[in-house]
């Protein structure tokens, strides 16, 4: 009796197991399938906003009067996100202090004509930029040492920077790629607040105003390694006061970083 009872038992269970695992598989497809309609949106679409820390801790951080930080995707094709509150007002003003006095690089002329300075800052030489570099790999889930060396770039009224892709192609591809692979990601952080100065990405027709403080990630390859087209971008003519951004682009490998 007891042996038959357990027998049962057994069988029960066994039942059970495959009830939960099938359920478990179409949740799985499920969510594969939502996924693939979510990542089939246009950039038209309503942009769609992710806390990204406990809501608890942003009521906190709400009352003591301190900035929330946000992630808005703007984008799936391509895929633009925009981090609202990325790092703090003193941060900024220090990584334009300590980028300022680290030109290596004066003004150069892009395909519009019109000039903006470009400095190249290394991050071991400064605890906030590290702090930043960190922050990048936890939001791309990209290794820091994919990173190439952060580029400030200065842009005053008047100035912007034409169309252009971050991939490299052409002659380029076969100077800069090499063993560190393609740009296929790039993060530009906003370290003032100007009139003007729009990252605008022509194609998908987003616009994203500069706000001291924001981080964009914008993907120059899609999924499968190919380059990615729409992934083309400008700098509008700043109208007033002075656009300050710095650029981490992020390398299918581990990048080569130039002593400076």
């Amino acid at each position: 009796m007891y042996k038959g009872h357990k027998l049962r038992s057994d069988s029960s269970r066994f039942t059970v197991k495959k009830l939960l695992i099938f359920v478990g598989v179409c949740v799985l497809f499920t969510l594969a399938y939502k996924f693939g309609q979510a990542s089939t949106v246009s950039a038209a679409d309503k942009p769609v906003s992710v806390s990204v820390i406990d809501q608890q801790i942003k009521r906190q951080i709400e009352e003591s009067g301190e900035k929330v930080p946000e992630i808005e995707v703007l984008s799936w094709k391509p895929r633009i996100f925009v981090y609202h509150n990325f790092i703090s007002d003193e941060d900024c003003d220090h990584i334009v202090e300590i980028g300022t006095e680290e030109v290596i690089k004066g003004g150069k002329k892009n395909a519009g004509g019109q000039a903006a300075g470009g400095y190249l800052i290394q991050t071991q030489k400064d605890h906030v930029l590290m702090s930043v570099e960190k922050k990048i790999a936890d939001w791309t889930m990209l290794p820091e040492v994919n990173g190439e060396v952060f580029y400030m770039s200065k842009f005053e009224k008047g100035q912007g920077y034409g169309s252009h892709v971050d991939f490299f192609h052409g002659d380029d591809a076969k100077r800069f790629i090499g063993e560190q692979g393609q740009r296929m990601a790039s993060v530009v952080v906003f370290l003032s607040t100007p009139e003007g100065g729009e990252l605008i990405f022509e194609d998908v027709k987003v616009k994203v105003a500069p706000v001291k403080g924001t981080a964009v990630l914008y993907y120059n390859l899609i999924a499968d390694g190919k380059d990615e087209p729409l992934s083309k971008h400008e700098d509008a003519r700043v109208t007033s006061g002075t656009k300050y951004t710095i650029t981490k682009w992020l390398r299918q490998n581990a990048a080569s970083r130039p002593e400076i």
